[in-house]
């Protein structure tokens, strides 16, 4: 018998029936226990059992005769080496983020990982060619871009500093999971720097790399992810009006009582800003121009984000788009009618399209024998995508 729970065949079942970072681990496991006591035959139980130490613990408690690990050997299909090895530090966790192998599976596209890029791309990544000559590499940025392009540039046999301006590597990946039940996902920046550690890999934190400062360091290849930053804010912002970017907001940016989330990016910035939010006590109401707030989040994700939110009283309001803010109102828009409106708001927050920060390639291009640029610093992407060009870069090197 194999154990799950949930169904594919309705909204709210999907997101049971493949659990997420939203729900604990071995989240069905006492209840599979109970059916497993009226059975004769073998019971494999599956769900949000994602280490090896988790599956050997229900296997001894007797809950379970075989454990199911379909995300966990996607998110790190040399896992059972690893672990039977002794290498459990060494394992890429899965994170439960599901964007990338069953929320793209849902939507008829081939899975990947989220952190993970050689998913779906064995072919061209599978295989790491170790480097004929080694070389001294340089990268600028430790988001999850910069990491994985130092991770993979020293398991190649480089030499690799990596300078980070902030206190620690992570990047926006650490602001993202300050949102209630997003803690998890700073397992891929954790694993990133865990590796690059172990690899040898010189990590410089506080420093504010200049152009001149990384010549000065003599490196064969430089490789840029300085990530992006948010936009100016729109010129529809009035005097006297509370505005601030997203990343601000998650970071504790002060807000008045009542905040307008204006969720123009379709993903989980702007839901998950305002789950945060309304936990912290502020009266919330989220504005999109899409059909729907959240739109591009998976079906394995939107349902539990969107109840949390209704379920805290948060108002949604999509098909808007933001006009002016002023100094206690949003003025929106119906984007099909064009009816104006006005909601009552002591601060806004604007969850957005950022700007790549290219300005150190801008000025490294034509200066060093070998440059890339990789992740937000090419343009604002998902975090996979910045993993994906960290890799590429780095074995290019």
């Amino acid at each position: 018998f194999s154990i799950t729970a949930g169904t594919v065949k309705t909204l709210l079942g999907r997101p049971y029936h493949v659990p997420s970072a939203y729900f604990p681990h071995g989240v069905y496991l006492e209840v599979a226990a109970k059916i497993k006591k009226r059975l004769r035959v073998p019971m494999l139980y599956a769900g949000r059992i994602v280490h090896p130490r988790e599956a050997e613990a229900a296997l001894a408690k007797g809950f379970t005769d075989l454990v199911g690990m379909t995300r966990a050997i996607i998110a790190d299909p040399e896992m059972p080496r690893k672990a039977s090895s002794g290498r459990l530090a060494e394992i890429r966790p899965c994170v439960g983020a599901n964007e990338g192998c069953i929320g793209r599976l849902y939507q008829g596209l081939p899975i990947e990982c989220v952190h993970n890029p050689a998913i779906g791309r064995e072919r061209e990544l599978a295989a790491i060619i170790p480097a004929h000559n080694a070389r001294r590499v340089v990268v600028v940025g430790a988001g999850p871009a910069g990491l994985e392009s130092a991770r993979m540039a020293a398991l190649r046999g480089h030499g690799v500093t990596l300078l980070e301006r902030g206190d620690r590597t992570g990047g926006q990946v650490r602001v993202a999971a300050l949102a209630p039940g997003r803690g998890e996902i700073t397992g891929i920046v954790d694993w990133l720097d865990s590796e690059c550690r172990r690899l040898g890999v010189e990590i410089m934190l506080g420093v504010n790399a200049r152009p001149d400062g990384v010549l000065a360091m003599s490196p064969d290849a430089v490789i840029v992810a300085t990530g992006s930053a948010p936009r100016p804010l729109p010129n529809s912002v009035r005097a006297g009006a509370s505005v601030v970017d997203v990343r601000a907001a998650m970071q504790g940016a002060p807000l008045g009582k009542r905040v307008v989330v204006y969720a123009e990016d379709p993903l989980t910035a702007g839901p998950t800003c305002a789950d945060l939010l309304v936990s912290q006590g502020h009266e919330v109401v989220v504005v999109a121009p899409q059909y729907v707030v959240g739109e591009m989040i998976d079906d394995t994700q939107k349902p539990i984000i969107l109840r949390r939110l209704l379920q805290a009283g948060v108002t949604l309001l999509p098909l808007h788009r933001a006009v002016s803010f002023e100094a206690h109102h949003v003025v929106v828009e119906h984007v099909l009618t064009g009816a104006r409106s006005e909601i009552h708001a002591d601060s806004a927050v604007v969850a957005a399209a950022a700007r790549a920060e290219h300005e150190l390639a801008d000025a490294l291009r034509g200066r060093i024998a070998e440059l890339h640029v990789v992740g937000d610093a090419v343009t604002p992407r998902r975090v996979h995508e910045a993993i994906l060009e960290g890799t590429r870069a780095a074995r290019a090197v």
